[in-house]
């Protein structure tokens, strides 16, 4: 190869390891890049460490799923998924849906992308109960609780909600065993919360516009700490089990995260850092077929050159 060819190859190369290790430690929890993950392990204000401590206090039974949902011994309980920053695999859907249309509980709140920093993974799930969460330009906080939809209406939130939810554009393929969505949290225009029945089985799936409601930062604000317990703890079956999903933060059955090889593998398709990456290593393999030695027929042998 020639000069230029060769410094091009580096420099490719080098653009490559750089947006892969930024795309796998995005979400490490360092002194410089905090942890923002809506994780029940996690205590920065993003986390939802609190709402694990406070459901412990009052002598439910809250437990942090590792795992992927077919470990968990039968239905009688509510699993809760919040702004999940792991990708969901065709296969973690359907397991997801088939236990809940068993007669399983899910309250699932969206993730507010801030990207090149957070990623949000929640759409394949909201798109199956014919929800999606889309982006405001503005922030709103005054949010109201429907009459008879279970928790008090009269509970004062306090909710910056990013996101609001909208039916899904037509097209996309909704589970047919999802029914209508009933709205559970309202503003004067939009949705923030509502209810899906799902399954024969008594199965439900509660969609939450964002995970602002359920962070540290803000469960303290007005009541949002009653609304939420009762939320998660309303139906008398589950007798207290609520169940974290922290298998979609990255957190292994052991309960340590993946490695940062792992990591830089899987966002390598799940993140536009990691695609970008493979962007650039199709483009360089290209350049170094169109400039490389190409097989075929040998070329004549050049005429001897004559004397003057």
């Amino acid at each position: 190869m020639t000069r230029s060819t060769t410094a091009e190859t580096v420099v490719a190369l080098v653009l490559g390891v750089l947006l892969v290790a930024f795309g796998a430690t995005m979400t490490e929890g360092t002194t410089s890049q905090p942890d923002r993950r809506a994780s029940s392990y996690v205590t920065h204000r993003a986390g939802a460490r609190a709402l694990f401590d406070i459901l412990l206090e009052l002598d439910a039974r809250p437990q942090r799923l590792r795992a992927g949902i077919e470990t968990l011994p039968d239905t009688e309980r509510t699993v809760v998924v919040l702004a999940p920053s792991e990708a969901f695999t065709d296969r973690d859907v359907s397991a997801l849906l088939d236990w809940v249309a068993s007669g399983g509980r899910l309250v699932i709140a969206a993730g507010v992308p801030e990207p090149p920093l957070v990623s949000a993974f929640h759409r394949p799930v909201l798109d199956a109960v014919g929800l999606r969460a889309s982006p405001r330009s503005r922030p709103t906080r005054l949010a109201s609780i429907q009459p008879d939809a279970g928790p008090d209406a009269s509970t004062l939130l306090h909710w910056p909600a990013r996101m609001v939810l909208e039916d899904v554009p037509p097209g996309v393929r909704v589970d047919e065993r999802a029914g209508p969505a009933a709205p559970l949290v309202t503003t004067r225009s939009d949705r923030l919360a509502a209810r899906v029945p799902f399954g024969g089985a008594g199965g439900e799936v509660v969609v939450f516009a964002d995970a602002n409601l359920f962070t540290n930062r803000h469960l303290r604000d007005a009541e949002n700490t009653v609304f939420v317990v009762d939320v998660l703890l309303e139906r008398e079956r589950d007798d207290g089990r609520v169940v974290f999903d922290e298998l979609h933060h990255g957190y292994l059955p052991v309960g340590e995260r993946e490695g940062l090889a792992a990591q830089a593998a899987r966002r390598l398709w799940t993140t536009w850092p990691g695609r970008g990456v493979l962007v650039l290593v199709l483009g360089w393999l290209v350049l170094l077929a169109g400039r490389g030695a190409r097989l075929g027929a040998p070329l004549p042998e050049a005429p001897r050159p004559r004397r003057e």
